[in-house]
Order: structure tokens, then C-alpha cells, then sequence
């Protein structure tokens, strides 16, 4: 049956003894109220139209969208009520799917409750701020005839701790399924910092706020990823709690890992211990005899190991000779020190003063 409305408006049929708007608007009454003596009916007529036709505009939209009649019994609170839930009907169907709601709830742990929709459409937007923490499957009243079960957005039944007490969540309508969706699911356990599911490829999973802050260290990640814990670990950098102190720390360490030395000859270190180096030189003494043996320094001592030396060949550019350098292992100090042997062209046995070659070496 369809709702009635009791509140009607007064003075609207044809012929009504009312002033023409004109006049009604260039009435001294209308701003200051009539005074003694007799008021003009056709004044008060308008006033008492005026107010009625808004109040019945009201009521008879609170009566066509709302779930119950407007009656003319003095219930004001009832009729609050009825018109903020004819309201927000009247939205939900202009708005249609994909609308969305911001709602406080009002329930306990895996029972919500949001009572203030009046039908469901598929995509419809839910922004909830649970009062409680769930402990396992949860349902919601939105205000419908039948409990909505909230599942997973894989949906799966909800195990516990994927909603956490004041911390919103976003909730679709899947008319398919007759369920809602919780795009959106906080750690399990209560907010131990446990994730409900794997870090997807290419993304973030959240887990639960612990002390306001999200806890993402214990995330799981796909084989090959760097989780957070090793980063921290890498770098020597003990997590504080504080994210900008620690992304600070991170920072800090992994640029002092870097050093260089640019020159004639000159190093560079790189995080993880890498060192790459060379060397120019040596500077031959006039006339050497072929076959010299030199012993030079590296810029920086390798703390492990040298792993490889490369060098090249150099050309007098007084005699366009070719002089041949080879690494020999005349040295036992590789650490420190690389050892090489001069050989010169056949036929410029003299006057070599000056070639010079590069030595690049690699190590850790």
C-alpha cells in the first residue's frame, strides 16, 4: 500500500482569495507581521499558502520515497526520520551503481550494522568505519530486508582481523553474488602484522595499523623479491618504528658505500663492496732495456681479493712504436700492487721515454 500523506497545502485551488506575487512582495506585512486591527484576508491567505505548500512539498516527498506515511499527529522526530530516510533513498537512485556512502558503524565484531539504505545495486560503494575488530565471517545491515555477508574481494569467507576496528574499509556490491566485497582487507590475527595475502607482482598488500603505523615488514613477497627486512638487513639498518628515520639511515648507508677518486689514476667503490681501479702508467727511463719489470700501487688497497686486471697497449707517439705491456704474476701482493713486464716493438730499441699504459683492475 502506498504511503499517504497528511500534510496538505492550503489555498491552491482556483480562484484562491490570495495577493498576486507582486503585490505580496511589496507588502510592508510581510516584513514586519501585521499589526493591530483587522488584517486583509487575502494577505493572510498567502502567508498560511505559502508555508503550507512548502511543508506539503516536503511531506509528500517524504511520503512518496520514504518507508512510511507523513501524518499530521505532532511527531516531529517522526517525521525528521522519515524525511532523512526518504532523502537518502531518493539519492540512491539517482546516483545508481557505483555511488558511493561513508557510513559509521554501529554494530559489533563480525555483525555490522549501516541501516540507512533501502535497496542494493550492483556496484554500489560502501565506506565503512567498523566498530570492532572481526574474529571471523562477518555480515552487514545496511538497512534491507536480508543480511549482506562481506567476503573476500577473492571472494572468500572473511577468516578474521581483515577488518579493523576504526580503520575504514571499502565495501562493493556484487549483485551476482548477493554479497559485498571488502576491496580493502587489514591484517589477520587482529592487527599482528601478519598480511592476508601475498604482495601480487608489481604491487603492495597492506597489512594492519600497529601503533599507527602500517606494519610492512612481514609481508611475504614473490620468489626472487627484496622484502623489506632484507633491505634493512643489507644496508646494517635497524627499523625504529620511525619511517623517515629509517628510509634516512637506508639512504645514509648506501651512499657512503660509494666512493671515488677521479685522476690520472683513481678508483671507484660501489655498495656490495665492489672496487674498480686504474692506474697510468709506468713512465719509461730513457732507453730501457726490453723486458722491464714494474711493480706499481694501486690507489686504493683491495681488502679481499683482486679478481681481474685488464691493460692496454700504448703507442710513442715520438716514434709511432708500439709498446706491449703484459701483467705478470711478479708480485705477491695483489691487494696493494700489480706487476708488469715492458716489451717494445721489433726495431725501436730507444728513445721510449714517456709511453705510458692503463691498468684497470677489479676486485672487492
Amino acid at each position: 500500500m502506498a504511503n499517504t500523506n497528511q500534510i496538505l497545502p492550503f489555498g491552491t485551488g482556483a480562484g484562491s482569495n490570495v495577493l498576486d506575487p507582486a503585490v505580496w512582495a511589496a507588502l510592508a506585512a510581510r516584513q514586519t507581521g501585521f499589526q493591530s486591527g483587522v488584517a486583509q484576508s487575502a494577505a493572510v491567505n498567502t502567508a498560511i499558502r505559502q508555508a503550507s505548500f512548502a511543508a506539503a512539498m516536503i511531506a509528500q516527498f517524504t511520503a512518496d520515497n520514504g518507508a512510511a506515511s507523513v501524518l499530521d499527529d505532532g511527531n516531529l522526530a517522526a517525521f525528521e526520520a522519515n524525511f532523512v530516510s526518504a532523502l537518502v533513498a531518493a539519492m540512491s537512485a539517482q546516483l545508481g551503481a557505483g555511488s558511493t556512502r561513508y557510513s559509521t558503524d554501529t554494530g559489533a565484531a563480525n555483525a555490522m550494522v549501516v541501516t540507512h539504505l533501502t535497496a542494493l545495486q550492483d556496484g554500489q560503494i560502501l565506506v565503512v568505519n567498523p566498530a570492532a575488530t572481526n574474529t571471523g565471517p562477518t555480515v552487514i545491515d545496511v538497512g534491507v530486508a536480508v543480511l549482506g555477508v562481506i567476503l573476500n574481494d577473492g571472494a572468500t569467507a572473511l577468516a578474521g582481523g581483515e577488518i579493523q576496528k576504526n580503520v575504514r574499509i571499502l565495501l562493493v556490491y556484487d549483485a551476482t553474488l548477493s554479497k559485498w566485497r571488502l576491496i580493502n582487507p587489514h591484517g589477520s590475527g587482529g592487527g599482528g602484522g601478519s598480511p592476508v595475502t601475498a604482495v601480487p607482482n608489481g604491487g603492495l598488500a597492506f597489512t594492519a595499523l600497529s601503533a599507527g603505523k602500517l606494519a610492512l615488514e612481514n609481508l611475504p613477497v614473490p620468489a626472487g623479491a627484496l622484502s623489506l627486512n632484507d633491505i634493512y638487513a643489507f644496508f646494517s639498518v635497524a627499523d625504529n618504528g620511525d619511517r623517515g628515520a629509517t628510509l634516512g639511515a637506508i639512504l645514509a648507508a648506501a651512499f657512503s658505500a660509494f666512493g671515488l677518486s677521479i685522476g690520472a689514476s683513481g678508483y671507484i667503490t660501489l655498495p656490495g663492496g665492489l672496487i674498480i681501479q686504474w692506474i697510468t702508467g709506468p713512465t719509461d727511463p730513457t732507453s730501457p732495456a726490453d723486458g722491464v719489470f714494474y711493480t706499481l700501487n694501486w690507489p686504493l688497497a683491495f681488502p679481499n681479493k683482486l679478481q681481474a686486471a685488464l691493460i692496454s697497449t700504448s703507442i710513442n707517439t715520438a716514434t709511432n712504436a708500439d709498446v706491449n705491456y703484459e701483467i705478470v704474476n711478479g708480485t705477491t701482493n695483489a691487494k696493494t700492487q700489480v706487476g708488469l713486464t715492458r716489451n717494445l716493438q721489433t726495431g725501436y730499441a730507444t728513445v721510449l721515454t714517456g709511453t705510458n699504459a692503463v691498468i684497470i683492475g677489479i676486485g672487492n
